[in-house]
């Protein structure tokens, strides 16, 4: 609709189109319109991308497979775990035979999982050592630290899978700051999961955490005390271990719990949280990240809760000659915030505690979560009560879980998408599992080159050789369609 009225205005053009889909909310000039995101209800193989350009770089040599859409979890900062509900899972066959269509059109030699959290997905050892008999890397990246400790199989199949590095997303420096977030995950589990993987041969950890604003001199004295545990415990077992702590600065987002909650936008206010925590990482000979600098965050934040009136100053400054490439330019952050003071928007109905009809920034876009749900869970986070979620229990090896409960929050439309999270289990692996995944990781490794000559177009000669090898992989599977189980690799 857009390029077949190329007679009309732009803003006529845009409206042409916005009366055609339920998508688009176009910002100036037109009447309102509600927009509703589109839901890949009951996703299958046809729903994941298989046939796309391989572009010439070093990453492509390795895809991105799609196993789950959503998230479970009601972590109360999250975008993802509001605004991407349902949790849904593509089953296991699906995702298998996407697998074997990207090694055959891709030619990758590699794979990563993707998912918000890999090990939410009910058939997760299966699909590693299924991965692995397809692919010559199988990278595994986000997990949830609570299911890892009640699955201890998980953690020694990822390290006979040969993962050697973690990412864990602890978020909160305390308990009391872990339920504000709502991340469902308390002392126990994170002492289970970092003690066992302090005893596997693994290279490096990487702790992810949010400050919030909050933090209390209590919090950061919790925090002080477990990264000295962590220290005695590194020492006992694996002086040689990595560990990283990175840190950001939590940013409000729209249609999560804490849009309702106060911004602090005050840089002073940072600098006595994030002082403490980085001296007591590096102290302790822990490395100490910190996401973004105090302009990008300030401009994020405002950029996630402005709303509306955002599409004025962002081109008032473009015009001003302000471009954004990879950093923001000096001057921005201030030039924003003055913008805001002169139109009498920098003030306590932005920057404090909203109520419960509040107009929430992005009010075009329609909301599955029933009135007033999102208000009662960031009462429930300023009260640290954290009631979990959805996803049925983790049972003992040859026992079903207890089911979960529904939260009620309006994303599942049907009975059957709500069991199949409440009714979620995750399996144990077979006798023998661990084994016979031992037993393929290392004939893998000790796999001997096939040589060939082959003769490839002059086009190829300046690409990188991962595009080469990809090509040179596309033509060997097209020619010889019977070597998509054992051909690994080509260099």
């Amino acid at each position: 609709a857009f390029y077949t009225h190329a007679s009309l205005s732009k803003l006529e053009r845009l409206a042409r189109v916005a009366q055609s889909t339920t998508g688009l909310w176009v910002a100036h000039g037109l009447p309102e319109q509600v927009v509703r995101k589109a839901v890949c209800r009951d996703p299958t193989a046809t729903d994941l991308l298989v046939d796309y350009p391989s572009l010439d770089d070093i990453e492509a040599s390795t895809a991105r497979l799609q196993i789950s859409f959503g998230c479970p979890a009601f972590c109360s900062f999250c975008f993802e775990g509001y605004d991407r509900k349902p949790y849904r899972e593509v089953d296991l066959p699906a995702v298998l035979a996407t697998a074997d269509a990207l090694k055959r059109t891709q030619g990758v030699e590699a794979v990563d999982v993707f998912s918000y959290n890999f090990n939410t997905y009910e058939q997760i050892l299966t699909l590693l050592l299924e991965l692995n008999r397809r692919f010559d890397r199988v990278n595994i990246q986000s997990q949830r630290v609570d299911l890892l400790a009640v699955m201890p199989s998980l953690i020694a199949a990822e390290v006979a899978a040969d993962k050697r590095s973690y990412t864990l997303g602890i978020e909160g420096i305390s308990r009391r700051m872990r339920a504000f977030l709502h991340k469902s995950l308390d002392d126990r589990e994170i002492d289970i999961v970092l003690s066992r993987l302090m005893q596997e041969r693994i290279r490096e950890i990487k702790l992810f955490y949010i400050l919030t604003g909050y933090e209390s001199e209590a919090d950061l004295h919790e925090f002080h005390e477990f990264v000295l545990e962590l220290k005695e415990l590194r020492r006992q077992h694996n002086r040689g271990l990595r560990v990283v702590f990175s840190f950001g600065l939590l940013i409000r987002m729209p249609f999560t719990p804490l849009s309702f909650d106060r911004l602090f936008l005050d840089e002073e206010m940072w600098r006595q949280i994030v002082g403490p925590a980085k001296s007591t990482c590096e102290t302790n000979d822990f490395e100490f990240r910190l996401a973004t600098s105090w302009d990008d965050y300030a401009v994020s934040q405002v950029l996630a809760l402005g709303g509306r009136w955002l599409f004025e100053p962002l081109i008032e400054l473009a015009i001003r000659g302000y471009c954004y490439d990879l950093e923001l330019p000096a001057g921005y952050w201030g030039d924003l915030r003055g913008w805001m003071v002169s139109r009498g928007l920098w003030n306590d109905a932005f920057l404090g505690e909203k109520g419960p009809d509040t107009d929430v920034p992005l009010d075009f876009v329609a909301l599955d979560a029933p009135p007033g749900f999102l208000y009662r869970q960031y009462q429930q986070a300023q009260a640290g009560v954290d009631e979990g979620y959805c996803l049925g229990e983790v049972g003992t090896p040859g026992e079903v879980g207890e089911p979960g409960r529904c939260r009620a929050c309006g994303a599942c439309t049907t009975p059957d998408e709500r069991a199949a999270i409440t009714q979620h289990t995750m399996r144990h692996p077979g006798h023998g599992y661990l084994e016979t995944l031992g037993k393929m990781m290392r004939a893998k490794w000790q796999t001997r080159p096939v040589y060939a000559r082959v003769w490839m177009p002059p086009s190829t000669a300046s690409a990188e050789a991962a595009w080469r090898n990809g090509y040179a992989m596309r033509a060997f599977l097209s020619a010889h369609p019977q070597l998509g189980d054992t051909l690994l690799s080509v260099r």
